[in-house]
Protein backbone atom coordinates (compact mmCIF):
# COMPACT_ATOMS: atom_id res chain seq x y z
CA UNK A 1 0.00 0.00 0.00
CA UNK A 2 2.79 2.41 0.93
CA UNK A 3 4.52 1.63 -2.34
CA UNK A 4 1.36 2.51 -4.32
CA UNK A 5 1.04 5.80 -2.42
CA UNK A 6 4.69 6.64 -3.13
CA UNK A 7 4.19 5.89 -6.84
CA UNK A 8 1.10 8.10 -6.97
CA UNK A 9 2.92 10.94 -5.17
CA UNK A 10 5.89 10.59 -7.54
CA UNK A 11 3.62 10.76 -10.59
CA UNK A 12 1.86 13.82 -9.17
CA UNK A 13 5.20 15.56 -8.58
CA UNK A 14 6.37 14.78 -12.11
CA UNK A 15 3.10 16.05 -13.62
CA UNK A 16 3.32 19.22 -11.52
CA UNK A 17 6.89 19.82 -12.67
CA UNK A 18 5.89 19.32 -16.30
CA UNK A 19 2.93 21.68 -15.88
CA UNK A 20 5.00 24.54 -14.46
CA UNK A 21 7.81 23.94 -16.95
CA UNK A 22 5.22 24.05 -19.72
CA UNK A 23 3.86 27.36 -18.47
CA UNK A 24 7.40 28.74 -18.39
CA UNK A 25 8.66 27.55 -21.77
CA UNK A 26 5.44 26.87 -23.71
CA UNK A 27 3.04 29.68 -22.83
CA UNK A 28 0.02 28.13 -24.55
CA UNK A 29 -2.25 30.31 -22.44
CA UNK A 30 -0.75 33.29 -24.24
CA UNK A 31 -0.91 32.00 -27.79
CA UNK A 32 -3.47 29.26 -28.14
CA UNK A 33 -6.12 29.27 -30.79
CA UNK A 34 -4.92 32.40 -32.58
CA UNK A 35 -5.19 32.07 -36.34
CA UNK A 36 -2.46 33.41 -38.58
CA UNK A 37 -3.67 35.97 -41.13
CA UNK A 38 -4.09 34.14 -44.47
CA UNK A 39 -2.12 36.48 -46.71
CA UNK A 40 -3.37 34.78 -49.89
CA UNK A 41 -6.95 36.04 -49.42
CA UNK A 42 -6.06 39.64 -48.55
CA UNK A 43 -6.55 42.25 -51.24
CA UNK A 44 -3.49 43.68 -52.94
CA UNK A 45 -2.11 46.52 -50.85
CA UNK A 46 -3.81 45.45 -47.64
CA UNK A 47 -0.71 43.64 -46.42
CA UNK A 48 2.72 45.13 -46.98
CA UNK A 49 5.70 42.88 -46.37
CA UNK A 50 8.65 44.20 -44.40
CA UNK A 51 11.16 42.42 -46.63
CA UNK A 52 12.11 45.58 -48.49
CA UNK A 53 11.12 48.22 -45.92
CA UNK A 54 11.29 48.80 -42.18
CA UNK A 55 7.53 48.59 -41.72
CA UNK A 56 4.69 46.12 -41.89
CA UNK A 57 1.01 47.01 -42.28
CA UNK A 58 -2.16 44.91 -42.32
CA UNK A 59 -5.70 46.32 -42.61
CA UNK A 60 -7.61 43.01 -43.06
CA UNK A 61 -9.27 43.94 -46.35
CA UNK A 62 -10.43 40.90 -48.33
CA UNK A 63 -12.58 40.18 -51.38
CA UNK A 64 -16.14 41.17 -50.53
CA UNK A 65 -17.70 38.07 -52.12
CA UNK A 66 -18.66 34.74 -50.64
CA UNK A 67 -18.34 33.51 -47.09
CA UNK A 68 -16.38 35.69 -44.63
CA UNK A 69 -13.33 33.73 -43.39
CA UNK A 70 -12.99 32.86 -39.72
CA UNK A 71 -11.61 35.67 -37.59
CA UNK A 72 -12.75 38.51 -39.87
CA UNK A 73 -15.56 40.98 -39.10
CA UNK A 74 -17.45 42.95 -41.73
CA UNK A 75 -19.18 46.30 -41.40
CA UNK A 76 -17.15 47.97 -38.67
CA UNK A 77 -13.52 48.85 -39.24
CA UNK A 78 -11.06 51.64 -38.61
CA UNK A 79 -10.28 51.64 -42.33
CA UNK A 80 -12.13 49.86 -45.12
CA UNK A 81 -14.88 47.31 -44.41
CA UNK A 82 -13.14 44.53 -42.50
CA UNK A 83 -11.44 44.14 -39.13
CA UNK A 84 -10.37 41.20 -36.94
CA UNK A 85 -12.51 40.04 -34.06
CA UNK A 86 -11.71 38.78 -30.57
CA UNK A 87 -15.11 38.04 -29.08
CA UNK A 88 -15.28 36.72 -25.52
CA UNK A 89 -12.85 35.85 -22.76
CA UNK A 90 -9.48 34.37 -23.73
CA UNK A 91 -10.01 34.79 -27.44
CA UNK A 92 -7.40 35.97 -29.91
CA UNK A 93 -7.46 38.15 -32.98
CA UNK A 94 -5.92 37.06 -36.23
CA UNK A 95 -2.15 37.14 -35.89
CA UNK A 96 0.60 38.48 -38.11
CA UNK A 97 3.29 35.85 -38.53
CA UNK A 98 6.71 36.36 -40.05
CA UNK A 99 10.11 34.84 -39.50
CA UNK A 100 12.98 36.89 -38.17
CA UNK A 101 14.69 36.21 -41.48
CA UNK A 102 11.80 37.78 -43.41
CA UNK A 103 11.80 40.84 -41.16
CA UNK A 104 15.58 41.21 -41.16
CA UNK A 105 17.41 40.37 -37.95
CA UNK A 106 19.66 43.42 -38.23
CA UNK A 107 16.54 45.62 -38.07
CA UNK A 108 14.99 43.95 -35.04
CA UNK A 109 16.91 45.58 -32.20
CA UNK A 110 13.60 47.19 -31.31
CA UNK A 111 10.09 46.87 -32.69
CA UNK A 112 7.27 49.40 -32.45
CA UNK A 113 3.78 47.89 -32.64
CA UNK A 114 0.41 49.62 -32.88
CA UNK A 115 -3.18 48.60 -33.60
CA UNK A 116 -6.60 50.23 -33.59
CA UNK A 117 -9.04 48.80 -31.06
CA UNK A 118 -12.83 48.96 -30.77
CA UNK A 119 -14.56 47.78 -27.58
CA UNK A 120 -18.29 47.06 -27.80
CA UNK A 121 -20.49 48.30 -24.94
CA UNK A 122 -20.79 45.68 -22.22
CA UNK A 123 -21.42 45.20 -18.51
CA UNK A 124 -17.92 43.75 -18.21
CA UNK A 125 -14.66 45.63 -17.70
CA UNK A 126 -12.43 45.50 -20.82
CA UNK A 127 -9.17 43.64 -20.40
CA UNK A 128 -6.78 42.86 -23.23
CA UNK A 129 -3.18 42.72 -24.38
CA UNK A 130 -1.52 43.70 -27.66
CA UNK A 131 1.16 41.02 -27.92
CA UNK A 132 4.53 40.61 -29.59
CA UNK A 133 5.91 37.09 -29.23
CA UNK A 134 8.89 35.23 -30.67
CA UNK A 135 9.30 31.45 -30.70
CA UNK A 136 12.11 29.24 -31.92
CA UNK A 137 11.87 26.38 -34.41
CA UNK A 138 10.54 24.07 -31.67
CA UNK A 139 7.81 26.46 -30.58
CA UNK A 140 9.61 27.42 -27.37
CA UNK A 141 8.95 31.00 -26.28
CA UNK A 142 11.99 33.26 -26.57
CA UNK A 143 10.21 36.63 -26.21
CA UNK A 144 6.79 37.66 -24.94
CA UNK A 145 5.95 41.36 -24.61
CA UNK A 146 2.54 42.90 -24.11
CA UNK A 147 0.84 46.28 -24.02
CA UNK A 148 -1.99 46.08 -21.52
CA UNK A 149 -5.48 47.59 -21.73
CA UNK A 150 -7.74 47.31 -18.70
CA UNK A 151 -10.15 49.35 -16.63
CA UNK A 152 -13.12 51.66 -16.75
CA UNK A 153 -11.14 54.40 -18.52
CA UNK A 154 -10.88 52.34 -21.71
CA UNK A 155 -12.86 54.08 -24.50
CA UNK A 156 -16.09 52.27 -25.36
CA UNK A 157 -17.84 52.35 -28.71
CA UNK A 158 -15.11 54.18 -30.62
CA UNK A 159 -11.78 53.37 -32.22
CA UNK A 160 -8.58 54.13 -30.32
CA UNK A 161 -4.95 53.23 -30.91
CA UNK A 162 -2.74 51.11 -28.68
CA UNK A 163 1.01 51.25 -29.18
CA UNK A 164 4.17 49.88 -27.65
CA UNK A 165 7.91 49.93 -28.22
CA UNK A 166 9.76 46.70 -27.41
CA UNK A 167 13.52 46.32 -26.93
CA UNK A 168 14.91 43.10 -28.45
CA UNK A 169 18.57 44.13 -28.40
CA UNK A 170 19.50 41.43 -25.87
CA UNK A 171 17.73 38.61 -27.76
CA UNK A 172 19.84 36.32 -29.95
CA UNK A 173 17.50 35.88 -32.89
CA UNK A 174 17.80 33.21 -35.55
CA UNK A 175 16.38 33.48 -39.11
CA UNK A 176 13.86 30.71 -38.47
CA UNK A 177 12.39 32.22 -35.31
CA UNK A 178 8.71 33.08 -35.74
CA UNK A 179 7.39 36.52 -34.78
CA UNK A 180 3.69 36.90 -33.95
CA UNK A 181 1.69 40.07 -33.36
CA UNK A 182 -1.88 39.63 -32.14
CA UNK A 183 -4.46 40.85 -29.64
CA UNK A 184 -5.47 38.73 -26.62
CA UNK A 185 -8.92 39.47 -25.22
CA UNK A 186 -8.95 38.53 -21.53
CA UNK A 187 -12.46 39.83 -20.76
CA UNK A 188 -16.06 38.92 -21.60
CA UNK A 189 -16.38 41.96 -23.84
CA UNK A 190 -16.37 41.78 -27.65
CA UNK A 191 -13.38 43.55 -29.22
CA UNK A 192 -12.35 44.39 -32.79
CA UNK A 193 -8.80 45.02 -33.99
CA UNK A 194 -7.72 46.80 -37.17
CA UNK A 195 -4.71 48.33 -38.93
CA UNK A 196 -1.75 46.56 -37.40
CA UNK A 197 1.35 48.68 -37.95
CA UNK A 198 4.84 47.44 -37.11
CA UNK A 199 8.03 49.45 -37.46
CA UNK A 200 11.38 47.70 -37.20
CA UNK A 201 14.04 49.61 -35.35
CA UNK A 202 11.38 51.64 -33.51
CA UNK A 203 9.04 54.33 -34.70
CA UNK A 204 10.23 57.90 -34.94
CA UNK A 205 7.92 60.55 -33.63
CA UNK A 206 6.27 62.69 -36.28
CA UNK A 207 5.18 66.20 -35.56
CA UNK A 208 1.44 66.57 -35.03
CA UNK A 209 0.77 62.85 -34.57
CA UNK A 210 -0.01 61.03 -31.35
CA UNK A 211 -1.95 57.84 -30.55
CA UNK A 212 -5.36 58.04 -28.92
CA UNK A 213 -4.13 55.44 -26.46
CA UNK A 214 -0.37 55.63 -26.06
CA UNK A 215 0.69 52.63 -24.00
CA UNK A 216 4.45 52.93 -24.44
CA UNK A 217 4.82 54.15 -20.85
CA UNK A 218 1.55 54.33 -18.93
CA UNK A 219 -2.00 53.72 -20.17
CA UNK A 220 -3.38 57.18 -20.91
CA UNK A 221 -6.57 57.63 -22.92
CA UNK A 222 -7.52 60.84 -24.70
Amino acid sequence: MKRIILIILSVMLILSALYYAGKRFFPFNRFFGALVIPENILLSGSYSNSGTTNSLLCNFEIDDHGKIPKGFYKGLAHSGQFSAKAFGKNTYSLAIEQTAGQMGIDRMKSIAVSAWIFVFPSDHIPDGVLVLSVTNAYGISKVWHGVYMKGQDVPIGKWFRMSGLFDLSDVKLQPGYKVHIYFWNRSRTDILVDDYYIVLGGQKERRGESPLADMTKNPVFN
